[in-house]
């Protein structure tokens, strides 16, 4: 019995399908992983996932709900919609919820990040929670793109926050704090919320002669 996230996932070269699974590392890296195979010829997108505390357990559920719609009985995937893989996931779901203490681990940086930065967010997102779990912390972010919600997740290479055995209000209070200090130039080195050429233009203005990190030296 272990934490995990129950993942839907789908690859644009198999559209009438999607593959349902279980993870306890992300579901983004998870993803990436299956999607490296020499014989997948897209990757794999996260539409949905869901953290739960029996993650073995709730994804023999799943995969019992779909059943008649497995592709083979050696693969995870499913003859399924998208919604309606997600809406199953959701119900089956709240039959496992993580430990007390891991759902105030989540939160909403969203509102912070759109006022701090309206205009360098990339306008796709339309959610981003950071999230604090023993042993990481990361982003969750949800983009809508040519009308489908996509999910990625991206682990926060930074000194200072905390990630302790027990996840309580205070440290998820923490880490949010952490963030909030953060300028456009940090969240360039180590996100990619901000579009391609947005982040090139903040890292001229930065990195170039007599710009801020030449500025910052002189001070």
């Amino acid at each position: 019995m272990a934490n995990g996230f129950i993942y839907v996932l789908l690859n644009p070269s198999f559209p009438n399908m999607v593959k349902i699974g279980l993870t306890e590392d992300t579901s983004e890296r998870r993803a990436r992983n299956i999607s490296s195979a020499t014989g997948v010829p897209t990757d794999f997108i996260v539409l949905y996932d869901m953290l739960v505390n029996d993650v073995d357990e709730a994804e023999r559920e799943i995969h019992a709900h779909f059943s008649a719609y497995r592709v083979n009985k050696r693969r995870e995937f499913f003859y399924v919609p998208p919604k309606l893989a997600i809406c199953a996931l959701i119900d089956i779901a709240q039959k496992y919820p993580v430990a007390p203490a891991l759902p105030a681990a989540i939160d909403d940086a969203l509102p912070m990040l759109r006022s701090r930065f309206p205009k360098f967010l990339d306008p796709n997102i339309f959610s981003i929670r950071m999230i604090t779990v023993p042993g990481s912390c990361y982003l969750k972010i949800g983009r809508c793109l040519n009308g489908v919600e996509e999910y990625s997740e991206e682990e926060l290479p930074l000194e200072g926050l905390k990630t302790p055995d027990t996840v309580t209000p205070d440290v998820v209070e923490h880490n949010a704090t952490l963030l909030a200090t953060l300028d456009e130039y940090d969240w360039i080195m180590v996100s990619d919320i901000f579009p391609k050429e947005v982040a090139l233009q903040i890292a001229k203005e930065w990195e170039g002669p007599g710009g801020k990190l030449e500025q910052l030296k002189i001070k």
